[in-house]
């Protein structure tokens, strides 16, 4: 009996310590579901808000490189249209110098007849015939203000204007500054050697003019520049 006993007891124990152990390996392994479970789920909640997050920060980057695109863009264009005024307007100055000189070439018919040389009768009424068709050309007041809102502002002047009478090969040269007041210089023998202030040589009557005016630039800055011009009103000749 005491031996059989002594076997219950051992076999008890045994089955105690078996469910001891089994449970435990039991709760071990639910517990590693559930924190498994538990990383799992904040693991994608914390993908889902990253990825939010990231989905927002990209977007704002987006937009803000749009606008900066945006605004560039509009810049070029704003630049690139005020310089293709720019270029109209010195196109236009041009030629409305170029034909303000040759209105002004009014030559002396009873020179031309007799001796077969062309030269400008007056000087004074060549100066004055400038003005006129400067103004008629650029659209000037009688002030030499723009009549139209342009990239022109303000006065043109007339800073220079200058009749170069050649005759036998000698060079008669009539000039005007910027208050209308002349001065003649006289140069014997100097066809081909004398020269305008734009650098042209003269070999027949030639006529130069300068001008001064203020520009509007870019963002409304202003700049004031000048432009010349020659023409050889013999061999009508535009020298630029």
């Amino acid at each position: 009996m005491e031996k059989f006993d002594s076997l219950s007891r051992i076999k008890t124990a045994a089955d105690k310590i078996i469910k001891f152990i089994l449970f435990k390996k039991e709760r071990k392994d639910v517990g590693k579901e559930k924190t498994e479970a538990g990383i799992k789920a904040l693991t994608k909640e914390g993908t889902k808000e990253l990825t939010k997050e990231g989905m927002k920060d990209k977007g704002s980057v987006e937009y803000s490189l749009a606008l900066l695109l945006a605004g560039i863009v509009v810049i070029l264009i704003l630049f690139i249209y005020r310089l293709h005024v720019i270029k109209i307007t010195k196109y236009t100055v041009e030629d409305a110098i170029a034909a303000s000189n040759l209105a002004a070439a009014v030559i002396d018919l009873e020179e031309f007849g007799s001796t077969n040389e062309i030269v400008i009768k007056s000087s004074d009424d060549a100066y004055r015939i400038f003005q006129e068709a400067l103004r008629d050309n650029l659209n000037l007041d009688g002030s030499f203000n723009p009549d139209k809102v342009g990239l022109m502002k303000g006065k043109v002047t007339i800073d220079t204007f200058i009749v170069y009478n050649v005759k036998d090969n000698d060079i008669t040269q009539i000039s005007y500054d910027s208050l209308g007041n002349s001065t003649i210089n006289e140069y014997p023998d100097s066809t081909g050697l004398l020269y305008t202030p734009d650098n042209k040589c003269i070999y027949s009557t030639t006529i130069y003019s300068k001008i001064g005016f203020s520009i509007k630039g870019y963002q409304d800055e202003e700049y004031y520049v000048y432009k010349e011009n020659s023409v050889d009103i013999v061999n009508n000749d535009i020298i630029y």
